[in-house]
């Protein structure tokens, strides 16, 4: 005979409750789900969770104790002190958003009381600066950092979360946060302060270079948000960074000049072995700005990585098929090198992308040589040959 899984047993276990909680006697019925709880606690140590199913039922479990709550006379502070001390022991985080899922049954005397017990704790933690980065990720205070931010949400305003957020200063994300928390309080001239101060006591953060940017727009210093946008593109070029350098700039009137530094940057760093790379990411730059023909060009003019004749071909399918066409062509040699199957099904789609392509420039006919000549190089690859043929091609 095959045992029943533990997590069957704790299924009905978990019926039996609900139909035990569907009447009166809440008082009672909480103590059972409870224990319940506490039970499946101990027994997710001793079992084999790999399917996930004593994690589903511990959040119906949850789920369960939050409807017997509304139901019971426990008193709203008694509650959140009982919520916060068994978050706090739990190996598995029960009830750690109790803050956000019980503010309907702590009611504001419950949340009041919630936030005191938490506060207890939190007056407790030293507070952290650069040189203590690694501290941050204690588990305790971790834990507690994050119930005293819910409950500040909770029962406060932006005010509060930042005075939360002001104990740990250990790393630039910190001060992007504050940065953000004043700027949601209407005081930008605070946020800029708490961004710049951010950036001057840690190595670059892009992120909050980002954040700064957008003050400073938002304060009438368009061209410091340029500055600041041309520091995160030439730190990392890539067109993320390319598309919020030319926002900055067009509206500081400086993109004619900044896009140039850029073309330049780039440019720059084609001499070596890296040129291909660099090449194909001046093409797709080229693209962004809508010239086409000079980014085709540029590709011509030396070794550009696939990357950049695959933006060409895609960005030529609906205007110039045959150009586009062409350059898929050329690159099925390359998408044929790992010589496994699913580059043979990479290729085959791309032959079929290619058909498309001279069908509707006009030259159908070619397609015929150009599946004889990729058969003709390829033909020891005997699994993408009988692809080829299962495609028809």
């Amino acid at each position: 005979m095959h045992s029943a899984s533990p997590a069957r047993y704790v299924v009905r276990a978990r019926v039996t409750l609900e139909r035990l909680c569907a009447g009166g006697h809440s008082d009672g019925q909480l103590g059972l789900v409870e224990h319940a709880i506490q039970r499946l606690e101990v027994a997710s140590g001793q079992v084999d969770d790999s399917g996930g199913e004593l994690g589903i039922l511990l959040e119906q479990l949850q789920a369960l104790h939050h409807q017997v709550a509304a139901k019971s006379s426990l008193d709203g502070a008694e509650l959140g002190r009982r919520l916060y001390s068994w978050a706090k022991q739990s190996p598995l985080n029960v009830f750690y958003n109790a803050p956000q899922t019980y503010a309907d049954v702590l009611g504001p005397e419950g949340l009041a009381a919630y936030r005191r017990t938490v506060e207890a704790d939190f007056r407790e933690l030293p507070p952290l600066v650069a040189s203590d980065g690694g501290r941050r990720f204690d588990g305790e205070r971790v834990f507690i950092t994050s119930q005293m931010e819910a409950v500040a949400r909770q029962t406060g305003g932006p005010e509060d979360v930042i005075e939360v957020l002001k104990r740990d200063l250990s790393s630039s994300y910190q001060y992007l946060r504050i940065a953000q928390e004043c700027r949601t309080a209407g005081d930008l001239t605070r946020a800029v302060d708490w961004a710049e101060r951010g950036l001057s006591s840690f190595k670059p953060d892009s992120r909050l270079r980002s954040l700064l940017a957008e003050l400073k727009v938002e304060t009438g210093d368009p061209s410091g948000a340029a500055d600041l946008a041309w520091t995160n593109f030439a730190e990392r070029p890539n067109t993320e960074t390319y598309t919020q350098l030319r926002q900055r700039a067009e509206a500081a009137g400086q993109w004619d000049e900044l896009r140039a530094r850029a073309h330049q940057r780039v440019r720059g760093t084609m001499n070596g072995p890296a040129e291909g790379n660099a090449r194909a990411l001046l093409v797709e730059l080229v693209l962004h700005d809508g010239d086409a023909d000079a980014a085709h060009a540029l590709a011509q003019s030396g070794i550009c990585a696939d990357s950049g004749w695959q933006l060409l071909a895609y960005h030529f399918e609906k205007k110039r098929p045959l150009d586009s066409a062409s350059i898929y062509i050329s690159l099925l040699d390359s998408v044929l090198a790992p010589a496994k199957k699913q580059a043979y099904r990479v290729a085959v789609h791309q032959l079929s992308a290619i058909h498309t392509l001279l069908k509707n420039g006009g030259d159908e006919k070619r397609f015929a040589s150009v599946v004889e000549a990729v058969r003709h190089r390829h033909g020891l690859k005997r699994r993408f040959m009988l692809m080829l043929d299962a495609a028809g091609m």
